[in-house]
């Protein structure tokens, strides 16, 4: 019986001292866990932070950069405006004189290439509507 008293003790300090291990194994775990996850997210905000001072001092350059971009869209918006118009001037100048084939001697150089004096005199001349052969509207000039 004595034997017995004395292996329960022994079986309680040792289930006491095993169970001591595993919460030290558990939680020297999730402290290691814990550090690595603050050393990352350290180096994540000093990562952020370089960035942000970089962008500061870039902040003027995108500036000027996205001036500049705008400016060349809005050039390039009213270069394709006069360039349909020009286009729309041209083929309503060039509906109204229909040779054989449909093609059209008016406006053209003697080389058939158009000059942008030619489709002017040609446009400011026309007063009445003209109906084009591509589009469904009339075209006043």
């Amino acid at each position: 019986v004595g034997e017995l008293k004395s292996a329960k003790a022994v079986y309680g300090r040792r289930s006491l001292d095993f169970a001591f291990a595993l919460n030290n194994l558990q939680a020297k775990k999730r402290f290691e866990f814990l550090e690595r996850l603050c050393v990352f997210l350290y180096a994540f905000k000093a990562y952020h932070h370089q960035s942000d001072h970089a962008l500061a001092d870039m902040e003027d350059t995108l500036k000027e950069l996205a001036a500049k971009v705008q400016a060349t869209r809005g050039a390039y918006e009213r270069a394709r405006e006069q360039i349909s118009e020009r286009k729309a001037a041209l083929l309503s100048s060039s509906s109204g004189d229909v040779g054989d084939g449909g093609e059209s001697n008016s406006g053209r150089t003697s080389s058939g290439v158009s000059s942008s004096a030619d489709v002017s005199s040609t446009t400011s001349t026309t007063t009445e509507p003209t109906a084009t052969t591509t589009t469904t509207t009339t075209a006043t000039t």
